[in-house]
């Protein structure tokens, strides 16, 4: 099978360049690896052309986001297959030749899917609030962790000032850190807090001022599955299956999945000839989603293979907390059922995201007045951007949703989407 990999490249730095190598070094008699350069400052084209001169680098005109990929996946008779590679992503020998042997086995397989492991080994901090059942504190700060992730029922991000989350009973503080982590805490009801991690147990009382802790990073390290296949949730919501949790045998399952993720895959051809490239008017976040979508609705198929496994740093180009991420998220979610979705399901997927603006400015303003602290309106802006620049842009995807709608050929009721589908190894 002839394949092309592509990475498009953003100030990369580093990090591509363990990318590109790992490409390099995979057991693919036939690859083909380009990288797409988005207007990189840092040096990061010129180090690729002297360093990995058997890597094609392609220069956009402009910042394209990751659309910029359609300018070298239209010649399909070129190649059998095409793999997409995050910049922050590293695969292992045989991830690329293990997906090819499963898009081999069906000619109805639009993609294969590999395990994609967060970057590292990580020790758990655990969170227990002594207080009301729906007590809460707000996480400022996190120091010395080098990578970390939150993870919870009741985790959400939320502004103070920058970034901060809240955090509820059982939530998971995941940290490749060695040492020991700083973390500074403001409870909303005053309280106690209990971090565990490994054998160390403190508690700590914590109120409406900071408190920072210093908590010693104990227990055993555990490799973290950032995708094992992706999901279309309720209102189009894209999710990560298996996302932060640990990875074990509960994931070494082949299984078919409704969407894969444009972090790593490896996609047909035939499925792009017959479906179309990226939505060049999606720019970042949600064009995976999209593509997969628009797949399911003409008959493709996708599969995970566990077998074969990629490392991803998640998010370094970008980073969670950016107004960049926060708009591309909402406006192409929106934009992405407004296109693919049946008629009853968009105006319901609109009507929940001007829901959640009044929630968001609920918690900005009132929430913030009535507990005598100043309101910090950047989240409810920002969803209000989202929203005005999907509404711009709506008029113009109902034209292509016309021309989808015409070409699909399963009904909408056959599809696992939009929350409907369940995960035949419970592994989700």
């Amino acid at each position: 099978m002839r394949i092309r990999a592509v990475v498009v490249n953003y100030n990369g730095g580093d990090e591509v360049l363990a990318c590109l190598r790992a490409l390099l070094d995979s057991d693919v008699s036939d690859l083909e690896v380009i990288v797409v350069d988005n207007g990189s400052v840092d040096g990061s084209p010129q180090q690729i052309e002297a360093a990995l001169p058997a890597v094609r680098v392609v220069r956009s005109p402009s910042n394209l986001g990751y659309p910029a990929i359609n300018q070298v996946a239209g010649d399909l008779d070129a190649f059998d297959a095409l793999a997409i590679i995050n910049p922050d992503a590293v695969v292992a020998p045989n991830c690329l030749s293990l997906l090819a042997s499963d898009l081999n086995d069906d000619p109805r397989l639009g993609a294969t899917c590999p395990r994609i492991l967060l970057d590292g080994v990580y020790r758990e901090i655990r969170f227990h609030l002594d207080g009301p059942a729906r007590a809460s504190l707000d996480l400022l700060a996190v120091d010395d962790a080098d990578r970390w992730h939150l993870t919870g029922e009741r985790v959400r991000r939320r502004w103070h000032r920058g970034v901060a989350w809240t955090v509820g009973e059982g939530s998971v503080l995941r940290t490749t850190a060695a040492g020991p982590v700083s973390i500074r805490v403001r409870a909303q009801v005053p309280g106690s807090l209990v971090l565990t991690s490994g054998e160390h147990r403190g508690e700590v009382p914590v109120g409406r001022g900071a408190t920072t802790v210093t908590v010693p990073v104990g227990g055993s390290p555990q490799s973290i599955v950032q995708n094992a296949g992706s999901v279309i949730g309720p209102h189009g919501l894209g999710m990560n299956r298996g996302y932060h949790r640990p990875d074990g045998s509960a994931f070494d399952e082949p299984v078919d999945v409704p969407a894969w993720c444009g972090a790593a895959v490896l996609l047909r051809s035939d499925y792009l000839r017959d479906v179309g490239l990226l939505d060049p008017r999606w720019f970042l976040y949600y064009e995976d989603t999209d593509l997969a979508w628009r797949g399911l609705l003409r008959g493709w198929r996708y599969r995970y293979v566990p077998a074969a496994r990629v490392s991803h740093a998640h998010s370094t180009t970008i980073g969670h907390g950016s107004g960049l991420y926060d708009v591309q998220h909402v406006r192409n979610r929106l934009l992405t059922v407004t296109k693919n979705a049946p008629r009853i399901e968009l105006a319901a997927t609109w009507r929940e995201a001007l829901s959640l603006v009044t929630t968001q400015l609920r918690g900005d303003v009132v929430a913030r007045l009535r507990d005598r602290r100043r309101p910090e309106l950047v989240l409810t802006g920002r969803r209000l951007t989202a929203l005005a620049r999907a509404a711009r842009a709506t008029p113009d995807v109902l034209r292509s949703r016309r021309e989808v709608r015409r070409g699909a050929s399963v009904a909408d009721d056959a599809l696992p989407i939009l929350g409907r589908w369940q995960d035949p190894t419970g592994a989700g």
